[in-house]
């Protein structure tokens, strides 16, 4: 069986075996005929665990507070199978041996699927950079209109404690026979509906934000948030102190969820299973190439909007390659521009003749090197191999 790199759910950058990820489980959505949201093609669980790809298409050392109880929520609902007729490929899903390792193995061979009132739905993953996640989470902001601020996701965290205080105050004045009785469905009094103890007109973004996730609709719907919650704010095995705890960790990952996935939709992207699967390819010159693309045409769509032309992304295209072009615009480094003006200077020369000769020099020596050659650069006061270029 072949290794391959996996592909970032939100980047579409590659993942080397070894690396740190955050792992969404996903359920196909049913309902195709809606392409309104990232969500219309998979129903992301917006309770992310960590992992590391195993270059395999799987992961290894996964952990989270939330992961136990999702593994539970698939076991429940899970699909059970036989060994197919291809033994090697059509694995038994089974729900008593269900684990991490047969999650991963079941949604490669494309085995794993769960029971919902509208029949079955595969269940499948995205695998996301952590690198790239946590720099998201440091960056994007959301917008609060109730008191016209905006807030990253590290923002939001400070307020966790008092949602998770609330929370658990709510479930224990329950349990102790007075507070509101509307935290437990009337209709269904299995269902824990924490939507009933947050406002989501409150002061709170955080609260806000959460309500928002216990609320809606566009989450896989096999695995209830609500009885996270509720398991983890009422576990009598534990303190008071160990409950709120492991309630604060866990909202702090569904937060993380629910920021991403407002990404998602301001970036126009889809919850998806990682594509490429077999491929090894690591090449970044096509991704950098896109974003300074998607850079340049941002900018200019930008500077249009403030002058007020439109539409905004009417303009000449940043370079015509219908006629010859003389000139072209060269982006460097600070310090790779402070040595470019210094060679003008020394040698009295300009911009694009220095350019041109360091472009003629360049090819002259990736040239002899290819032939197995010795290149060697030779100045005033010393004198080098080139062993690289």
């Amino acid at each position: 069986m072949g290794s391959w790199n996996k592909t970032c759910g939100l980047s579409n950058l590659h993942i080397h075996a070894g690396q740190p990820v955050y792992v969404f489980i996903l359920e196909e959505n049913v309902n195709k005929g809606d392409f309104c949201y990232s969500s219309c093609l998979y129903l992301p669980c917006l309770v992310p665990f960590t992992s590391v790809y195993d270059d395999y298409g799987g992961g290894e050392k996964s952990s989270g507070i939330g992961l136990p109880y999702l593994l539970d929520g698939l076991r429940k609902n899970l699909v059970e199978l036989e060994v197919g007729a291809n033994s090697y490929h059509d694995v038994a899903v089974k729900r008593d041996e269900f684990d991490i390792n047969m999650f991963f193995e079941s949604c490669h061979e494309d085995r794993l699927q769960v029971s919902s009132r509208r029949g079955n739905r595969p269940v499948k993953f995205t695998m996301m950079r952590k690198d790239v996640v946590d720099e998201v989470l440091n960056r994007f902001s959301l917008y609060n209109y109730q008191d016209s601020k905006s807030y990253t996701y590290y923002d939001c965290l400070k307020q966790i404690e008092a949602v998770a205080e609330k929370i658990e105050k709510a479930f224990n004045d329950r349990n102790n026979g007075y507070g509101p009785t509307w935290v437990v469905s009337a209709k269904f009094p299995e269902l824990h509906k924490i939507k009933y103890i947050l406002d989501w007109s409150g002061s709170l973004f955080t609260e806000q934000l959460l309500s928002g996730l216990f609320s809606g609709n566009r989450t896989a719907s096999s695995l209830n948030v609500d009885d996270i919650v509720f398991s983890i704010a009422t576990a009598e095995s534990l303190s008071q102190e160990e409950r709120l705890c492991n309630l604060k960790e866990f909202l702090s990952d569904c937060l993380k969820g629910i920021v991403l996935d407002t990404f998602m939709d301001k970036t126009r992207k889809l919850w998806t299973p990682g594509g490429q699967e077999g491929s090894q390819n690591t090449d970044l010159d096509g991704h950098k190439i896109l974003l300074s693309v998607v850079q340049d045409v941002v900018r200019t769509e930008e500077e249009n909007i403030e002058k007020e032309e439109w539409p905004p992304y009417n303009h000449k295209p940043l370079l015509n390659l219908a006629t010859p072009c003389n000139h072209f615009e060269v982006r460097m480094s600070d310090e790779l521009a402070q040595e470019f003006h210094e060679i003008q200077e020394i040698t009295g020369l300009n911009a694009a003749e220095v350019f041109r000769r360091a472009i003629s020099l360049y090819k002259l020596a990736k040239e002899a090197i290819k032939n197995g050659e010795q290149v060697i650069l030779r100045s005033e006061e010393r004198e080098r191999w080139l062993t690289s270029i």
